[in-house]
């Protein structure tokens, strides 16, 4: 009888634990009002519920956003399918051929890059480590944005080898030179260094910068924080997310402040060593 009332706070605990069922993960187990284990027990139940309900939420997000961003292509393709058949002389059959081509390279980047944080989410990202020369892809960058952009880019690319994936480092420096691009007046200035077994990659431009308020939601998916941008200006939103899981997948870290060009200054910090 005294071990049955001595459990008595862990029975209600079990009962409320086994009502909570999907929907119910706002609701939580009663704590005794003894500072004992029970009561530290209880404490962490709820802890888990709050982090089940957390990712769960945060599940939802991405699924409803996703959708959203897909509506947007889809709904251009079929209107395109649309003119092409009600279109007997065949005429717009040319230009709007361009207009799908558009809209499907768009819906493909955009589900590659879904799928590339759904394994982030999942099991981690697999990384392909081998030497990979980082003035060689940062030096890759720099001329892309001299040749297709109406930008002046600066580039200070001492030799750097970091140990990585190659591919997803392309992929970071890729995203931070079109949010550059995309925030600049006028200007974009990249420096790589290497200092005490650490690569540091700085991307910079001279547009309006970010608010410190502001400097770790733009790392989430689908923020975007200038609300001139349209989603074909502006991108999915998901860049600076990728940039966020690869650059944590090499160990290393990701952070904006402000630069002395007067934008953002995107910091990437690799470990030489993987």
């Amino acid at each position: 009888m005294l071990v049955g009332r001595a459990l008595g706070p862990v029975e209600r605990i079990r009962a409320r634990v086994h009502g909570i069922g999907v929907g119910q993960l706002a609701d939580r187990v009663p704590v005794p009002a003894a500072e004992d284990e029970i009561a530290r027990l209880a404490v962490t139940m709820n802890e888990m519920l709050d982090r089940l309900q957390s990712g769960q939420e945060t599940q939802r997000r991405f699924v409803a956003d996703a959708s959203h961003e897909l509506r947007s292509p889809i709904a251009s393709l079929m209107a395109a399918l649309d003119v092409i058949v009600a279109d007997e002389s065949g005429e717009s059959a040319p230009e709007l051929h361009r207009v799908m081509q558009a809209e499907t390279e768009r819906m493909r980047r955009l589900v590659e890059d879904l799928l590339l944080l759904a394994k982030a989410d999942d099991t981690g990202l697999r990384i392909q480590r081998a030497d990979v020369d980082l003035d060689d892809l940062v030096g890759i960058e720099v001329r892309r944005l001299r040749t297709a952009n109406g930008v002046s880019v600066e580039g200070v690319v001492p030799p750097v080898r970091v140990t990585g994936d190659a591919a997803k480092l392309s992929q970071v420096l890729r995203n931070l030179a079109d949010n550059a691009v995309q925030a600049a007046h006028g200007k974009v200035r990249f420096t790589l260094a290497e200092e005490a077994g650490t690569a540091t990659v700085t991307v910079e431009d001279d547009g309006d910068g970010i608010p410190a308020g502001e400097r770790s939601r733009v790392f989430e998916r689908f923020v975007r924080l200038d609300a001139s941008r349209t989603r074909g200006s502006g991108g999915s939103g998901l860049g600076l997310a990728i940039v966020r899981e690869v650059v944590r997948a090499h160990g290393g870290t990701v952070e904006v402040t402000d630069s002395p060009l007067g934008g953002a200054r995107f910091v990437v910090r690799l470990p030489i060593a993987g």
